[in-house]
């Protein structure tokens, strides 16, 4: 895609305005997840990756070799949407997004044929120094275990989702989770 400038004078009567507009035309570009952290909201990128699972409203998370991201607001069908599942290895084209923290693709549209992919390892965050915003960037949406955290708080909205602080018991760390009540897993009834 190349990014162009247009420049757009409006006159009525007396005032004129003049306003500058960025938008990248042509084919979407393919990028690695992990250069998707640097694409500016609104940017329309192709991407691939294997399916890790699917949270509530209609989100999917993905990840390749790079790194993960979650794709929401999809502009396929409740069947389209229902033919896939986890560990389908998927290409995906719709706009990159940023909201509260998360990196995503919205309104995505699936590009070619799935095939049958293999989910990634999960990721032991033990020996992360810190649990901050930055370090733990690269491992947003991907499959992660820690160990040794004490709650410190929980808070369980009107709707069942839960939300809780964590203490790494060895340093104070803290993390936040959040487990949104139209997420199904097998363990849920032990929140």
């Amino acid at each position: 895609q190349t990014l162009v400038k247009l420049i757009a004078t409006i006159t009525k009567g007396d005032a004129t305005d003049t306003k500058e507009f960025s938008i990248y035309i042509g084919e979407a570009q393919t990028f690695d997840i992990i250069d998707l952290y640097d694409v500016i909201s609104g940017r329309t990128v192709t991407l691939e990756g294997v399916i890790l699972g699917m949270s509530a409203n209609n989100t999917v998370s993905i990840q390749d070799e790079t790194g993960a991201i979650a794709l929401y607001g999809t502009a396929l069908g409740k069947d389209e949407l229902a033919d896939i599942k986890v560990g389908d290895l998927i290409t995906v084209t719709g706009k990159k997004d940023f909201y509260n923290g998360l990196h995503q693709i919205g309104r995505f549209e699936l590009v070619g044929e799935k095939a049958e992919g293999t989910i990634p390892a999960v990721v032991n965050l033990d020996e992360i120094e810190k649990l901050d915003d930055e370090t733990l960037l690269p491992y947003q949406s991907q499959f992660v275990t820690i160990s040794n955290l004490e709650v410190v708080s929980v808070k369980i909205d009107d709707y069942g989702s839960v939300e809780m602080t964590l203490k790494r018991i060895t340093d104070g760390e803290t993390i936040n989770y959040k487990w949104d009540n139209r997420v199904d897993y097998e363990e849920k009834d032990e929140l």
